[in-house]
């Protein structure tokens, strides 16, 4: 029986774009988003001669407002990689499980039931509750994609902005009044079977940022029995402070005795390990993920 690191041995490493092991695609997913990145990938794609003969671009409906000013450069960047056509799919964050369902159909009638056909995922501007769908539908699928991403240059908040917000907390207990913020909806993924096993206790993976209200929200709408906070090793040393600042922020949530777990952000072979043991020195055999993730139009919402 092979063991994880065997297992991990046989999946690709992490490479630069110029390095893509073939140019020829028959479907190529991205979505619009509001940062310039989300055309930066496609771009540089074309510059390299990768050509796909379909494309698909979500659109979200809740934030066109803010993500419309790239339509235009998508559209274009997109023609120019494109072979027959590509196409538009609005998806609605509020109805994430039935918006998948029309894109699962879309799918399945672009591969026309042969799952060795190509695909990429520029996951640059795809909301994290949608690529979590889109991984475990193409997995159960087994369906062959690669995925791309463009980093961005600058994450909020930056280390000045942190230390000006905690200070703010600390001073005028801002906590208090964020954790009485009316959260807008909490969305639960359907569909994405694991195991179970009767009699040992479940544990909530809490994957954060920097939205604690917001996990707070979580934890009181799921009322879990043990959870774990997972916080983000950033892979630039210049983002290092991020990390103790999370913990930092997180011990402020009046939530009795908490626990955190640091996992790289980079290498997601380094995350499977981390998730896998987790089983092990928990001695859990249930797990469930919450992403918290705020959206660009000022919503409060949960991922």
């Amino acid at each position: 029986m092979l063991d994880l690191d065997q297992i991990l041995s046989t999946f690709s490493e992490i490479k630069p774009i110029d390095n893509i092991s073939y140019k020829k695609d028959d479907l190529f997913i991205c979505a619009l988003g509001f940062e310039e990145r989300c055309v930066v990938g496609i771009k540089k794609l074309e510059s390299l001669g990768y050509k796909t003969r379909k494309a698909i671009y979500f659109r979200y409906s809740a934030q066109d407002d803010a993500n419309r000013k790239n339509l235009v450069d998508l559209k274009k960047c997109l023609n120019k990689i494109t072979d027959d056509d590509f196409e538009e799919f609005i998806f609605d964050r509020f109805q994430s499980n039935e918006s998948f369902v029309e894109f699962e159909k879309k799918i399945e009638s672009i591969l026309n039931h042969n799952k060795n056909l190509k695909i990429t995922l520029d996951i640059t501007s795809i909301a994290n509750t949608l690529i979590t769908q889109i991984l475990y539908f193409f997995i159960t699928k087994r369906i062959n994609f690669r995925i791309i991403y463009t980093e961005a240059k600058t994450y909020h908040p930056t280390e000045e902005e942190f230390k000006d917000y905690l200070k703010q907390i600390e001073e005028e207990g801002v906590i208090d009044q964020l954790l009485g913020q009316e959260i807008e909806s909490n969305i639960i993924l359907d569909g994405l079977e694991g195991e179970h096993h009767p009699g040992c206790t479940p544990i909530l993976l809490v994957f954060v940022n920097f939205d604690y209200y917001r996990v707070q929200s979580a934890l009181d709408y799921l009322d879990p029995p043990d959870f774990l906070f997972i916080l983000g090793i950033p892979p630039k040393q210049e983002r290092a402070w991020r990390l103790n600042a999370q913990q930092e922020l997180f011990e402020h949530l009046p939530i009795g005795k908490k626990k955190f777990k640091a996992v790289t952000t980079f290498d997601y072979k380094d995350v499977f390990k981390f998730l896998e043991n987790i089983y092990e020195e928990y001695e859990y055999s249930q797990t469930v993920f919450v992403n918290i993730q705020q959206v660009n139009d000022g919503d409060n919402f949960l991922r």
